[in-house]
């Protein structure tokens, strides 16, 4: 059965992608030409697209309301356009000038493509197959963004003002100020709250700083921080959930310090690119996520709570505790350093256990325990309850 004809088709122009556009200032800034455009004052940019790397792609949608095919009535039914009559698109080199953003970059111009035909089938391919080939005429244009206008947000303004040079007063910036911004840090500011829509401008952002902030989860706006390479989010409030962090997959160095962290995110083993993990001052009693890797995991200070219940037959006391959950990077217990009230490391049917026999006051024992290696340290206590 033949496919059938679609008697409209809707182009989809956001999956069109254009690559290698360079920008060139001119030096006759200096030596002002009788034919520059542009004021004395302000340089000469051209801007170029090379156009033998413009490769268009889309996707076209069906218009289900016309379809003949009853199978296809749905509105997400589509189809692929595999190729153009002529895949190239190119933009022609143009001049610019502009008092407001004298010396532009890559970001600071916009595209917009859009068709100029109707999409009708150009060739049909027969019976046994279920596509056409259809040829559209594209055009595009490219613009000046306007300037990103900042208010919302005094603690990043501030940053950005005096890392551009700019007056404090100052709340407008181009996208490529914005875009060459590479560290922000917001450091002891109680219920820290950001603008997070722009953050979406920090392109090349690569060291982020959020430390006592009473921060405890990580925004999907962070996340797409493409860049990051650093982040320091220590003395929060976060307990774990960080399923979107895995976005930042160029992250070398993380750091979760003085949180409230009782298990790693399990995401983090994820991160290809992570080099150095922080995780002093937390709750933690598992490293062995990161067995076989090369993260510098580095865990000092963990304080875990327990509790051990009397099992010991009148007027005896016996405390047990299954220390099997404690796990160094390698997947083993590290080593006990030091266990109060009198307590012994005992097995019991093949598992660690720490033992207490009629102990001194009963009311709370501490085991420390320690390790490290040239890659890793964990250390800490747990804090253990007795009842009965």
């Amino acid at each position: 059965m033949p496919p059938a004809k679609s008697k409209d088709l809707i182009l989809n122009l956001s999956n069109i992608y254009i690559d290698d556009f360079h920008l060139s200032i001119s030096e006759e800034k200096k030596f002002i030409p009788i034919d520059n455009p542009c004021d004395s004052a302000l340089p000469k940019v051209t801007v170029e697209y090379l156009g033998n790397k413009k490769y268009v792609c889309a996707i076209v949608y069906f218009n289900a309301s016309l379809l003949n095919d009853f199978n296809l009535q749905d509105e997400n039914s589509s189809i692929e356009v595999y190729d153009f009559a002529q895949s190239n698109f190119v933009i022609q080199s143009f001049e610019y000038c502009s008092s407001n953003v004298p010396n532009p970059t890559i970001y600071d111009f916009l595209t917009h493509i859009k068709s100029t035909t109707t999409l009708v089938p150009s060739t049909e391919l027969g019976d046994n197959f279920n596509y056409y080939l259809y040829s559209i005429n594209l055009v595009g244009k490219i613009y000046l963004a306007p300037l990103v206008e900042i208010t919302q947000d005094t603690y990043t303004l501030a940053q950005l003002n005096q890392f551009l040079g700019k007056a404090s007063t100052n709340t407008q910036f181009s996208r490529g100020e914005l875009a060459s911004i590479n560290k922000l840090e917001y450091i002891n500011i109680p219920h820290l709250n950001l603008y997070l829509d722009n953050f979406k401008y920090f392109l090349n952002l690569t060291d982020l700083i959020i430390q006592n902030c009473d921060y405890n989860n990580l925004p999907d706006e962070i996340c797409s921080l493409s860049n990051l390479e650093s982040l320091n989010l220590s003395q929060n409030f976060i307990q774990g959930d960080l399923d979107n962090i895995v976005k930042l997959n160029k992250l070398k160095v993380l750091n979760l310090s003085f949180n409230h962290l009782e298990v790693i995110p399990y995401n983090l083993a994820n991160l290809n690119s992570l080099e150095i993990l922080y995780l002093n001052n937390n709750d933690i009693y598992d490293l062995s996520l990161f067995k076989n890797t090369n993260v510098e995991v580095y865990a000092n200070e963990q304080l875990i709570s327990r509790t051990a219940t009397n099992i010991g037959t009148p007027p005896s006391k016996r405390y047990e505790l299954n220390i099997e959950f404690l796990r160094d990077i390698d997947d083993t217990i590290p080593p006990i350093t030091s266990i109060s009230n009198g307590g012994n490391i005992e097995i019991i049917n093949g598992e660690h256990y720490i033992v207490w026999i009629n102990p001194f006051k009963p009311i709370y024992f501490d085991v420390y325990f320690s390790s490290s290696s040239s890659s890793h340290i964990f250390n800490g206590w747990i804090h253990v309850q007795a009842i009965g």
